[in-house]
């Protein structure tokens, strides 16, 4: 083994640790979407006490691609002594601490990079009028003109986002934080099996609706284009002013069917069981796309799969919305799965019993608590599908009643008798006169016994048999020899 520190060791025996311009492009493909992209920031926003978040997506010529993104606040802001940090790989104020949202140090410079080539902040703190900056820019390191990442006073806040950084009494925040990821060059329209830019702008409203629900729940403001984010709860039990405005003096409410709290190696985990409000499944066949007016309900995202989407959130904050295979019964085959909500809510210390990852997204229980969690979920889903069916039976009952005792027979009639098949009679004859089975007068049969015929004395000797009866048209007795 050798003696001789590696700092002392010769050029060409020494390698660097870390390739850096090559180790950066390959991390922007570690899995980041737009919508887990900007869960980053914000969730540092949150960190930072702030209570106004705004995101602004900068487009370019024509709406075509999206420029940069940028993400606003009002929380504490950065030490100035420690901002460089900041963009730093595994670098993290909160290292491994379980406490807040973030732990591994690597999510903000990550998420950036998956979507361009460049990262800015800038921040303020109160009581000093200086704002401060400090980036990392892609380019600049792979052409040797970045070796370092420093903190410099800025003149101002970027122009696209000065107005960003004022409270919605025009006053300029008294400290907050800017982050913009630059130079962006994986979002554009997608071409033709590809998602519209407006569209991944819909589903990163959706995100921050439903992931930041218990934020915006207690009073914190997110903002997305201009436009206030109002929450979204896969349960429908908190205050949706959407929903409330728009069926006023109703108040549709989810129905809870149980919750509980299991008890995880000392760690509560809360376990949540709901149905959609009634007004969102009126009837059988709706899908989740309609409510009781027939009105289209798509924005409150009722799963038009086949089957319950499990919310699970880590320290109030949604990382995982999908379905999770062979936790529920039922699977894909029953469509009344839809309808069911089911929410799990644990604290960071059981990361790794949940499998989480360091992009926040996804999250999946291990094996025990896969099967403890099952158990537990099977009386209350079936519960609120038993209640999901009665309320349509008693829906269709009223409905029948409604329209008269046998209006569901002659529904049936109606639909089934245009739908026979033609006849290959007439067929050869002209329209005009051909015949319709159904425009023919309908003939009275009746039971008539037949006459005996007369016999010749040929047949004397023979056996006669004895008259038979049949069916014949009324009032014409037929012989049935």
């Amino acid at each position: 083994m050798a003696n001789t520190p590696l700092f002392l060791a010769p050029d060409e025996h020494r390698a660097e640790l870390i390739q850096v311009d090559r180790a950066l492009d390959s991390m922007r493909d570690a899995g980041f979407d737009l919508t887990a992209a900007i869960g980053e920031p914000l969730d540092n926003s949150i960190e930072a006490e702030a209570t106004l978040m705004r995101v602004l997506p900068v487009f370019g010529r024509g709406k075509k691609t999206i420029d940069s993104m940028i993400i606003a606040d009002n929380g504490i802001g950065i030490d100035p002594t420690q901002m460089h940090h900041v963009l730093s790989m595994g670098y993290s104020s909160r290292y491994g601490k379980r406490q807040g949202l973030g732990r591994f140090g690597v999510g903000l410079k990550l998420a950036g990079l998956s979507l361009g080539e460049r990262i800015d902040i800038y921040s303020k703190q109160t009581g000093n009028p200086k704002i401060y900056h400090s980036y990392i820019d892609l380019q600049e390191i792979r052409d040797g003109k970045q070796h370092y990442i420093t903190t410099t006073e800025a003149e101002a806040w970027p122009a696209e986002a000065a107005k960003l950084m004022v409270g919605r009494d025009d006053r300029p925040f008294a400290s907050g934080t800017v982050v913009v990821f630059g130079k962006i060059d994986r979002l554009s329209s997608g071409g033709t099996y590809g998602t519209s830019l407006d569209q991944k702008i819909a589903e990163l409203r959706k995100f921050i609706a439903r992931a930041y629900r218990t934020f915006i729940d207690t009073g914190r403001v997110f903002e997305l284009d201009g436009k206030v984010v109002t929450l979204h709860d896969p349960l429908f039990l908190r205050d949706n002013p959407r929903i409330i405005s728009r069926y006023k003096p109703l108040d549709p409410r989810g129905e809870l069917i149980e919750e509980t709290d299991l008890n995880i190696d000392g760690h509560k985990v809360h376990v949540a069981v709901a149905i959609v409000p009634k007004e969102f499944r009126p009837w059988q066949g709706a899908g989740g796309e309609v409510d009781y007016k027939g009105q289209d309900i798509t924005e409150f995202q009722i799963n038009a799969d086949n089957t319950a989407k499990i919310s699970i959130l880590r320290n109030g904050r949604e990382i995982y919305y999908d379905i999770i295979p062979r936790l529920l019964e039922g699977g894909r085959s029953d469509k009344v799965l839809r309808y069911v909500a089911v929410e799990v809510s644990f604290p960071a210390e059981l990361d790794e019993y949940f499998q989480v990852r360091n992009v926040k997204r996804g999250a999946e229980p291990v094996s025990k608590l896969r099967t403890e969690l099952r158990e537990w979920l099977k009386p209350p889903v079936k519960q609120a599908l038993r209640q999901v069916r009665a309320l349509w039976k008693e829906t269709e009952t009223q409905r029948r009643f409604e329209n008269g005792e046998h209006s569901g027979s002659m529904d049936t009639a109606s639909k089934v008798v245009p739908a026979l098949p033609s006849g290959l009679a007439g067929r050869g004859r002209p329209p005009s006169r051909r015949r319709k089975w159904f425009s023919r007068p309908l003939r009275t049969w009746a039971w008539t016994p037949t006459r005996t015929p007369p016999r010749s004395k040929s047949f004397a000797s023979r056996s006669t048999p004895s008259p038979s009866r049949c069916w014949t048209p009324s009032g014409r007795a037929r012989s049935s020899w």
